[in-house]
C-alpha cells in the first residue's frame, strides 16, 4: 500500500492529467469552428506548402534557381489548373442542377409507375397483415408522400434563397481566396525557415513532437488520401458508367455517390440499389439490371481496392472503427463520422509508441492502491473465520 505522500502525488497527478484532457476538450469543441474561420486560409495555405514542399525543393536542387521564383511557377500552375477544373466542373454541374430543376414533375411522374406497382403489392398482403401494421404502414406512406411533395414544391424557393445567400457572401469568400493565394506563397516561399522555426521554438527533436508529426502524418494524411483516392474513383467509374449509358445528370449523381461513399460504413449501394429496385418496378428491366451491375463493380473495386490502398494506415479494427462512427456521428454529425476515425487512429498510433505510458501507470497504481485499501485485513479476516466457526 502507497504512503501518504506518495498516495497524494499519484492523485494529484491523476487529477491534473484530468483537469487537461477536460481543458483539452473543451477547448477543441469551442475554439475549433471559430479559429478555422478566422486562420481557415492560413491553415489551407500551411497545408498546400507542405504538398508542395518536396516538388519545390526538387526543382531547386536540379534548377539551382531561386526557391521564391520556383514557388511562384509551381504555385501559379496548380491554382491555374485548379481553377480551370472548378469552372468546368462548376459549369457542368450548374448546368445539370439547372435542367433538373426544370424537370422536377417529368421526374416525379416517371416515379409514379414504381409507387402504384409498390401499392399493388402492399395491396395484396394487406389483408394478411394485422390492423395495428396496416395503420403503421399507412401512415408511414401519407408522411413519406407528402414530405417528397412539398420538397418538390418547396425546391425552387430554396435554390433562390441558397443563391441569394450565396450571393452575400461572395465578397468575403474572394476576399478569403486572395488571402489565401498570398499566404500560399509566402508559406511555400518560407516554409524550411518556417519548419526550422517551429522545431527550435516546440523542442522538434523532442519524443512528443516525432511521436505527434508520425500520428498525424500516418493516420490523418494517410487515411484522408486512402479515402480521396477510392471515392474518387468510385466516382468515376459510376460518371463513365452513367455516361456511356447516356443517363441525364451524369455528373450530378456521380458526384453525390462519391460523396457519399467516402463517409465510412456507407457506400455507393446506398444510391444505386435504390435507384435499381425503382427502375426495376417502372419496368425498365435492363436498366435495373444496368444499375445493380453498377453496384456490384463498385463494391467489388472497394473491397479489391482498400486493403492495398489504406494499407496500415488506419490501425482501426472493424468493431474501433464502427465505435469511431458512431461518437463522431452523435459529436458532430456527418463531418464527425467522417474525421472521428481519424482521431481514434491518432490516439492509437500514440497509445502504441507509449505516448500515454506514464498516465497508464498512475492509473494502474491507483487501482492497486484502492484494492488494497478495500481489501480485509488478516486479522479481520482471522476473527470473521472464527465467528464463523462458532
Amino acid at each position: 500500500m502507497l504512503s501518504r505522500k506518495e498516495r497524494s502525488s499519484l492523485y494529484l497527478r491523476l487529477g491534473l492529467r484530468l483537469i487537461l484532457f477536460a481543458v483539452a476538450v473543451c477547448a477543441a469543441v469551442l475554439l475549433f469552428r471559430p479559429t478555422m474561420s478566422l486562420l481557415g486560409p492560413f491553415v489551407a495555405a500551411l497545408i498546400i506548402a507542405w504538398l508542395l514542399n518536396p516538388i519545390i525543393r526538387g526543382l531547386n536542387r536540379k534548377l539551382a534557381t531561386s526557391r521564391r521564383f520556383l514557388t511562384f511557377i509551381v504555385v501559379f500552375l496548380l491554382l491555374a489548373i485548379v481553377a480551370t477544373l472548378l469552372v468546368l466542373l462548376v459549369y457542368r454541374v450548374c448546368v445539370e442542377l439547372v435542367d433538373l430543376a426544370k424537370n422536377w414533375q417529368v421526374v416525379w411522374d416517371n416515379l409514379q409507375p414504381a409507387l402504384n406497382t409498390v401499392e399493388g403489392l402492399y395491396s395484396n398482403v394487406k389483408g394478411f397483415l394485422p390492423a395495428t401494421v396496416n395503420t403503421a404502414f399507412d401512415d408511414l406512406g401519407t408522411t413519406i408522400s407528402t414530405w417528397i411533395k412539398t420538397t418538390l414544391e418547396n425546391y425552387s424557393s430554396s435554390i433562390v434563397s441558397a443563391a441569394g445567400s450565396f450571393a452575400s457572401s461572395i465578397a468575403s469568400g474572394l476576399i478569403a481566396f486572395v488571402v489565401f493565394i498570398a499566404a500560399a506563397y509566402f508559406v511555400s516561399a518560407d516554409y524550411p525557415r518556417i519548419r526550422w522555426k517551429f522545431r527550435q521554438h516546440f523542442g522538434g527533436n523532442s519524443k512528443f513532437m516525432k511521436t505527434l508529426q508520425e500520428a498525424t502524418g500516418s493516420a490523418l494524411g494517410g487515411y484522408l488520401k486512402a479515402q480521396i483516392i477510392l471515392s474518387g474513383t468510385v466516382a468515376l467509374i459510376v460518371f463513365l458508367a452513367l455516361l456511356i449509358w447516356r443517363q441525364k445528370y451524369a455528373l450530378v449523381i456521380s458526384l453525390l455517390t462519391g460523396l457519399i461513399d467516402f463517409i465510412p460504413f456507407f457506400g455507393s449501394g446506398i444510391v444505386l440499389i435504390p435507384w435499381a429496385v425503382v427502375t426495376l418496378f417502372t419496368g425498365n428491366i435492363t436498366k435495373g439490371i444496368f444499375l445493380l451491375a453498377l453496384s456490384f463493380v463498385c463494391f467489388l473495386f472497394r473491397k479489391l481496392a482498400e486493403p492495398k490502398v489504406v494499407g496500415n494506415h488506419t490501425g482501426l479494427s472493424s468493431l474501433m472503427s464502427l465505435i469511431s462512427i458512431y461518437v463522431g456521428m452523435k459529436v458532430a454529425g456527418v463531418i464527425g463520422m467522417i474525421f472521428m476515425p481519424v482521431v481514434f487512429m491518432v490516439v492509437i498510433t500514440m497509445y502504441n509508441v507509449g505516448t500515454f505510458e506514464n498516465c497508464i501507470l498512475d492509473i494502474k497504481t491507483a487501482v492497486l492502491d484502492i484494492h488494497k485499501m478495500l481489501a480485509i485485513p488478516e486479522s479481520e479476516r482471522a476473527l470473521f473465520e472464527k465467528d464463523k466457526d462458532k
